[in-house]
């Protein structure tokens, strides 16, 4: 199981007062996907799912979370997380054009991953 998996699985699960535990079937339900590509990427069986922003946005999780860990876990915006890391105004434009991109499916988690690094090297 890929780390990427393992917090998806975890995120699902968690019991919380306004979130009740999900199966894979009514997450893949959320973000029109089916239970099993669900489960695919929970395994580490896909590394780059192309819906990753939608089940963060799902499980009202920071995207960023999901693929790397770190914190903050839990957003309802990504405009939010952008402000909070008190970056320039064209930096965080930069990021949400991205989000934008990534979660229209024309970018890959690595593609974004790699744009995203670039932007704050800056």
């Amino acid at each position: 199981m890929s780390a990427l998996g393992q917090r998806l699985r975890q995120a699902r699960e968690e019991i919380r007062p306004d979130k009740p535990k999900l199966s894979q079937a009514a997450l893949g339900k959320m973000v029109n996907m089916s239970g099993q590509a669900v489960g695919l990427i929970e395994r580490g069986e896909t590394q780059d799912p192309r819906k990753l922003v939608q089940l963060a946005k799902a499980l009202k999780l920071n995207p960023n979370w999901l693929v790397t860990g770190k914190e903050p876990k839990y957003s309802d915006d990504w405009e939010q997380i952008v402000n909070l890391a008190g970056l320039p105004e064209e930096a965080q434009a930069g990021i949400l054009n991205l989000v934008s991109s990534l979660e229209e499916g024309r970018l890959s988690v690595k593609q974004f991953l790699g744009l995203l690094a670039l932007i704050l090297d800056k």
